[in-house]
């Protein structure tokens, strides 16, 4: 149903997820998701998140609204979220429920990735 990666070089969290939640699912999810934020936290101070869905339809409100007290709730948060959808549906129901920002939906991983990676290069240029 979900995998939570951390990258090991990067400050990113890599999650994938599949099917469909139920609100019970979600909590433990998020249990999960924290840990591992807070060991990216730890490594690396600010980290990202790409959240992927290749083959995710549709959730239900219930679960829509889990998520997003997630996403603003949750004690260690990330900078960024990119989340990637194949579903147009899903990309209009995330948008709707999530709004931000720090937060966008991408068709392709490899958008989300270029979004993430130009938003570090241009804090970068900042520094310098």
């Amino acid at each position: 149903m979900y995998t939570v990666v951390p990258d090991p070089i990067h400050p990113l969290v890599r999650i994938h997820l599949s099917g469909f939640f139920d609100s019970a699912e979600v909590a433990v999810f998020w249990r999960e998701e924290q840990d591992v934020a807070r060991d990216a936290f730890a490594r690396h101070g600010l980290y990202d998140l790409l959240i992927e869905t290749p083959g995710g339809g549709p959730q239900g409100q219930e679960v829509l609204d889990a998520f997003r007290r997630i996403v603003t709730e949750s004690p260690v948060k990330a900078r960024r979220i990119a989340i990637v959808s194949g579903s147009t549906l899903l990309r209009m129901q995330i948008r709707r429920v999530f709004v931000s920002d720090t937060f966008q939906v991408f068709a392709t991983t490899a958008e989300a990735e270029a979004w993430l990676t130009s938003l570090v290069a241009d804090a970068a240029a900042t520094v310098a």
